[in-house]
């Protein structure tokens, strides 16, 4: 769900656990948080900064579109199979 909204060209806030911290990269295409008081504050952040909001959300989508998409993934496979033969 984080990517869809990554995708999305939202401004994606999400907690400092498992795949969510591996696709946020804290300040530059998201934020992460420990708790909701801090979710609260980045919230008010970006209500308050919409030029902010904008730059992650561009950042975000452009995170998604280069590390999660299939034309990403088929590379991978390519250079695998590449790497075996």
């Amino acid at each position: 769900t984080v990517a869809e909204g990554m995708w999305k060209g939202k401004p994606v806030i999400g907690g400092k656990v498992g795949g969510i911290k591996l696709q946020i990269k804290n300040g530059q295409n998201g934020f992460l948080v420990n708790s909701v008081g801090e979710c609260a504050k980045v919230i008010i952040k970006l209500i308050n900064n919409p030029q902010v909001a904008r730059r992650l959300s561009k950042s975000a989508k452009e995170s998604v579109r280069k590390n999660y998409l299939t034309p990403r993934l088929l590379r991978d496979y390519l250079k695998i199979i590449d790497e075996l033969l």
